[in-house]
């Protein structure tokens, strides 16, 4: 499960709010224990995870000028984009921002293109981990996969040719998140649909072999196109 903020305040019911950038803040009343906050909040988990899958999902789709002062996440953790003129053009990170170095006069594409490759060289170590697990406990095995700007979906199987794309903006997302995200994929080498047989083998995969014990987004935005091009995560 993602961090949780808990705040107690003089207040009379749990309250659990939902920010823009998928952050789970709760205020609690004063005198209510430990474990009745955590009772209500494992009762609330599913319908924690669906609105925060939304509010990531709007985040992500959301037009950005790739300016000073927006918000970038990495990881799944915000950071607060620097954008500096002059210097050696790249990008890093240092304390709480994102530092965006840029020749003088930049555009937003230039700058976008930027960022972009900042997240491919984020996540193809992650990615290529997580592909050397699931691929053996499962046994299935792509015989390539590339990165890919997709704001629409996160990955996409081709069955056919066993080739796997993963959307570069996954590297704004948890760890736990793009190993869904490439098991799910995976999965489509064998299920090619999201039926009976599909959920269950994903279930069963969690059940046993997940490598973290942390959520999953269950927000869904449709179904996969004619050569699995996924937009929901299960």
């Amino acid at each position: 499960m993602e961090k949780i903020f808990i705040a107690r305040k003089r207040v009379k019911n749990l309250n659990i709010r939902i920010t823009r950038d998928g952050q789970v803040h709760v205020t609690a009343p004063l005198r209510m224990s430990d474990a009745d906050i955590e009772s209500i909040l494992d009762r609330k988990r599913g319908w924690i995870e669906k609105h925060r899958g939304q509010m990531l999902e709007k985040a992500r789709l959301r037009p950005q000028n790739f300016e000073s002062g927006e918000t970038l996440r990495v990881l799944g953790k915000p950071f607060r984009l620097r954008v500096e003129e002059g210097g050696t053009p790249g990008v890093a990170i240092s304390g709480g921002e994102v530092v965006l170095t840029m020749r003088p006069g930049s555009s937003r594409e230039q700058r976008e293109a930027a960022v972009i490759e900042f997240y491919r060289a984020i996540l193809t170590p992650i990615a290529e981990e997580y592909l050397a697990l699931w691929q053996d406990r499962t046994g299935l095995r792509c015989r390539e996969w590339h990165t890919k700007k997709m704001k629409t979906r996160w990955g996409s199987c081709n069955v056919a040719e066993r080739r796997i794309w993963l959307s570069v903006y996954l590297a704004a997302e948890p760890r736990e998140f793009i190993s869904e995200v490439v098991l799910h994929e995976l999965a489509h080498l064998k299920y090619p649909g999201h039926g009976v047989d599909f959920k269950a083998f994903m279930d069963f995969q969690r059940r046993i072999d997940a490598p973290t014990d942390t959520f999953i987004a269950v927000a869904r935005f449709g179904g996969c196109g004619g050569n699995r091009s996924c937009l929901a995560l299960f």
